[in-house]
């Protein structure tokens, strides 16, 4: 109930970031914020009622209260417990704005990557993760001197609810079968692709199974094996001094032409060129000293 969106166009905006060790127990006063809040309880326990809903969070727990919904408490909050907060801004329109599926497919120039992702309500058994790490971090640069904190926070907090909504939807979701069918074609892609072969390793006619991948991830069952394929030839010839003979090879292509056809469908110019871009840019890059 009343879970914040996020999205990847643009960022929150904190107000305040904190850390507090309380002296003397208390009761979560009654109040309606105009901004959502991110809490986390390093020891002890808070006890949260929002929307008529009690939540118990214990230590090593992170808690999420949306902005403008009423939240108060009814349970005493011992002395001696400790917890980190970040009361931020994020607006709630998604209109026009995809949810986030996962996507296998390039990045295309003409694409309009506008998505979001829920977060979730709570999460338990979190302490001594690399998100709580994250979030202490954060409230000590916020108190800290440092003359670009304010430049910073804003980042730094997208960068946690990022990670807190992938670890989510992760958690979540159970391997589908187009997620096993995918997984079996990138572990494949140095293969050439084979409906029986596909069909034989699931006990599934090919026709479900293509069916299932192309309703899930929005391309062929070809195409996505195609994509992965082109994917790892392109990194290889990033990464390598392999020739595009080799790296035909490599990913199981018996003609290096036929490769290159295939390579220039998907990025729009021949291997050779791509690698060659690819070190002009590498090659005027700023480093750093």
């Amino acid at each position: 109930m009343n879970e914040i969106l996020i999205t990847n166009n643009r960022m929150p905006v904190v107000c305040e970031c904190n850390y507090f060790t309380t002296t003397r127990g208390f009761v979560h006063p009654s109040r309606t914020l105009p901004f959502h809040v991110l809490l986390y309880v390093k020891k002890g326990r808070f006890y949260i009622t929002e929307d008529e809903i009690d939540y118990e969070i214990p230590a090593g727990s992170i808690f999420f209260m949306k902005a403008g919904v009423h939240h108060y408490g009814k349970h005493f909050i011992e002395s001696g417990t400790e917890w980190h907060f970040i009361h931020f801004y994020m607006d709630q329109d998604v209109e026009n704005i995809k949810e986030y599926q996962g996507f296998v497919q390039p990045i295309c120039n003409k694409e309009k990557m506008e998505y979001y992702m829920e977060l979730p309500k709570q999460l338990f058994d979190m302490k001594n993760s690399e998100i709580t790490t994250k979030i202490e971090e954060i409230t000590a640069l916020a108190q800290s001197p440092d003359l670009y904190k304010r430049w910073y926070l804003n980042q730094k907090t997208a960068e946690i609810l990022d990670d807190i909504a992938v670890l989510n939807r992760r958690s979540q979701k159970e391997v589908s079968l187009s997620d096993k069918v995918a997984q079996y074609l990138i572990k494949h892609i140095e293969s050439n692709f084979c409906a029986d072969d596909i069909s034989t390793e699931f006990f599934l006619s090919y026709k479900y199974l293509a069916a299932t991948l192309k309703k899930e991830k929005g391309v062929s069952m070809q195409q996505f094996h195609n994509i992965a394929r082109m994917q790892r030839a392109a990194h290889i010839l990033e990464s390598t001094g392999a020739t595009v003979s080799e790296v035909s090879e490599t990913m199981g292509f018996k003609d290096s032409l036929y490769f290159s056809r295939c390579f220039h469908q998907m990025y729009g110019m021949s291997p050779s060129k791509y690698r060659k871009l690819k070190y002009e840019v590498e090659k005027y890059r700023p480093r750093e000293v």
